[in-house]
């Protein structure tokens, strides 16, 4: 009896063990991955503070990293890599690189002026945008000023008319990515109405980087909704029975929607003296 009980208590002690041996590896995951994550928050803030001693721009109010917190709960047009709220009469033209078909910019129109965005890839504690912005040699006299977001470079692009038009090229850094805006029409004007309205719509645009592997100053793709999605698909089908559809018949220069697919966008190894950057200048 004394072995039985004797060996009961040690089944008794092993299991005790064995339990509190459970409850220290659980405690030592939980600690694990609380570290991990105070390191990771340790590396953004570190990242994010060298953006704004390198740029001059505190990205507190935006534009967003998905993962940040206080991003307003609003609606947006998922594009992927990029999330735009929705805002009443504007109109978004996507930019489609012909050889790869992937979509490398998003245009976003109001009344008389534009935005057009770009997401590019950085690793996490490089901010990029400085660089970017001393490659930037196209249009006529293009040069530094201070504006809402730190620095940016404003340039003259002249039309085949001959006229020169004002634009606004604006950079702003976040954990490994940067988005690029170029403003044309009021958009680039301080004086004009718009201008306020389209630094507004920027800075509240959504960035979600993804994990996938591009290179530092490549275009991360944008993907196309699920509605557009369709009708590509739709469009594909169409064009493999013969068929023709409405929109076939009756061309058009204008976006027939408040979200279009639009323009080439080819990607050349520069991607700051692409002459399409300008294609929606006004």
């Amino acid at each position: 009896m004394s072995f039985f009980g004797f060996g009961h208590g040690r089944h008794r002690n092993h299991m005790n063990n064995a339990k509190h041996q459970g409850e220290h590896a659980h405690e030592h995951t939980r600690i694990a991955h609380k570290i991990e994550v105070e390191n990771l928050q340790k590396a953004e803030n570190q990242a994010h503070q060298i953006a704004v001693a390198l740029t001059g721009f505190d990205r507190s109010h935006g534009p967003w990293d998905v993962h940040d917190s206080g991003i307003p709960d609003r609606a947006y047009a998922d594009l992927g890599a990029l999330k735009i709220p929705e805002i009443s009469g504007m109109q978004v033209r996507l930019g489609v690189d012909e050889n790869s078909q992937r979509v490398m910019n998003a245009i976003v129109t109001i009344g008389d002026s534009s935005v057009q965005f770009t997401v590019l890839a950085a690793s996490r504690n490089r901010p990029i945008w400085n660089e970017v912005r001393s490659r930037i040699a196209i249009g006529k006299a293009p040069h530094v000023v201070d504006g809402p977001f730190g620095q940016e470079v404003m340039v003259d692009i002249p039309l085949q008319s001959g006229r020169l038009v004002p634009v606004r090229i604006v950079g702003v850094d976040g954990p490994r990515w940067m988005v690029r805006g170029i403003f044309s029409g009021g958009a680039a004007q301080k004086d004009s109405p718009d201008y306020k309205k389209m630094n507004d719509l920027f800075r509240s645009v959504v960035v979600d980087r993804g994990q996938e592997p591009v290179a530092p100053m490549d275009i991360v793709p944008l993907t196309l909704p699920e509605s557009l999605q369709k009708e590509e698909d739709q469009e594909a089908n169409n064009t493999q029975s013969g068929t023709q559809t409405a929109t076939d018949k009756v061309p058009s220069s204008k976006p027939n929607g408040p979200l279009v697919k639009g323009m080439d966008a080819s990607q050349t190894q520069n991607v700051l003296q692409r002459g399409d950057l300008f294609s929606e200048v006004r």
